[in-house]
């Protein structure tokens, strides 16, 4: 019975000094957390900044890399207009024999009116591979520039003639332009499947009189081409007509232009041949 009361005086000790500590071991235990809390924050913080350091880091490498990696673009693309400044290039020649320089020399002095010989040319080869039913282009290197601007300003005085042949000259362009070109003359035909009068003036394409570039196309591509689809749908004869007649006068100032540049040209060489 003694010992019973004593434990029970011993138990009710020890709950009142656990209620007296209580208090100290809470406030303890806060004041941990709360420093824990604060160090934790702390370095958070220390590793948001260094980690935005470190992005801003990168990203001045990745912008210094990508004006290096342009400046070297335009370099490449600068070297390759210069190694192809005097080639042409031929569409439509049938390939009758192994080696097209007789065609092409053909076609330059009988079918255009430019007297070429062997001698002005100093390759003559096809390119892109063998495939049935399609001909591949030829590259024609000459031996000056006036001569190559010659046959040029020639082929489209006489494009008549060559369409009805199929065969048409151009410049050798960049890979990079070449795509650039072919994606505009994609424009060209939709818009002139729409009725709608479209030609190149230099690397612009004119589209019912506006001028588009290649960069108007990709950054708004469908807002563009809807635009062309609104515009050809509410054209009247009248001013379909007119758009016609001014892009058939524009034609033929370009027609007046590339005679007096031949003339120029004959000019200049025949005071050269002196």
């Amino acid at each position: 019975m003694y010992e019973r009361a004593r434990g029970t005086l011993i138990g009710k000790k020890a709950c009142r000094r656990e209620q007296l500590c209580n208090p100290f071991v809470y406030l303890l235990l806060s004041t941990l957390i709360r420093n824990g809390n604060q160090e934790i924050k702390n370095e958070i913080k220390q590793l948001r900044s260094e980690f935005s350091h470190e992005v801003e880091n990168i990203n001045e490498k990745i912008n210094s890399l990508q004006l290096e990696s342009d400046k070297l673009k335009s370099k490449v693309c600068n070297l390759e207009k210069k190694s192809k400044k005097y080639n042409l290039v031929v569409y439509g020649i049938k390939e009758t024999e192994p080696n097209p320089i007789k065609q092409v020399l053909e076609i330059i002095n009988n079918t255009i009116e430019v007297n070429c010989d062997i001698k002005d040319l100093r390759d003559t080869y096809r390119v892109g591979r063998l495939k049935e039913g399609s001909i591949r282009p030829i590259i024609c290197e000459v031996v000056n520039y006036q001569l190559k601007q010659e046959i040029l300003i020639q082929s489209k005085t006489h494009w008549s003639v060559l369409k009805q042949r199929q065969i048409y000259f151009s410049h050798d362009y960049p890979e990079d332009e070449y795509k650039k070109r072919k994606f505009m003359n994609e424009r060209r035909k939709e818009a002139l499947a729409r009725n709608t009068p479209a030609f190149f003036r230099k690397n612009v394409l004119v589209i019912n009189g506006k001028d588009y570039t290649y960069e108007d196309f990709k950054l708004n591509p469908q807002e563009n081409l809807t635009e062309q689809g609104q515009n050809t749908g509410s054209i009247t004869p009248g001013v379909t007509a007119a758009a016609e007649n001014k892009f058939n006068f524009k034609r033929k100032q370009e027609e007046e232009a590339r005679n007096e540049d031949l003339k120029i040209l004959k000019k200049t060489t025949r005071s050269q041949k002196k």
